[in-house]
C-alpha cells in the first residue's frame, strides 16, 4: 500500500459501490497515543470524492473539501475514540441520463512504535 506508507495498512479493507449523490459513514475506533492516516480512494470517474471524520456527536474534525480535496489524512488520537468516516460522492454537472457509480475505499494506516 504506497499511499500508506509510511504507516503500516491495519488489514481491514472498507469499500463500498458508491453512485453520484450517495454519502456513506463507516464507524471506526482510533486508540490513543496512536498516529494515524485516513486514505480514501476511488475511480477517476466519481469526482472529488469528499471526505470527512466526525466525533460520535457529529462535530466535524476534519473535512478534506477544506484542504483541496485531499484523499487523506494524517493524525494522532490523543485518546481512544470511535470517529465517524463519512465519504461523499458529488453530483454530476451534466445532465447525463446515466447515474455514474464506481468503487470507494476508505482505508487506515496507524505509525508502528518500533
Amino acid at each position: 500500500m504506497p499511499l500508506l506508507s509510511p504507516y503500516i495498512y491495519n488489514g481491514q479493507l472498507n469499500s463500498a459501490i458508491l453512485s453520484e449523490g450517495d454519502v456513506a459513514e463507516l464507524m471506526l475506533t482510533f486508540y490513543s497515543n496512536q498516529d494515524y492516516r485516513v486514505l480514501v480512494c476511488s475511480e477517476k470517474t466519481l469526482g472529488n470524492i469528499g471526505f470527512r471524520l466526525l466525533d460520535t456527536e457529529r462535530n466535524v474534525i476534519f473535512d478534506n473539501k477544506d484542504h483541496g480535496y485531499t484523499n487523506m489524512w494524517d493524525f494522532s488520537s490523543t485518546s481512544t475514540q470511535q470517529l465517524i468516516v463519512e465519504v461523499s460522492v458529488p453530483e454530476s454537472d451534466t445532465d447525463a441520463k446515466t447515474v455514474k457509480s464506481g468503487c470507494v475505499s476508505i482505508l487506515i494506516g496507524f505509525m508502528s512504535d518500533n
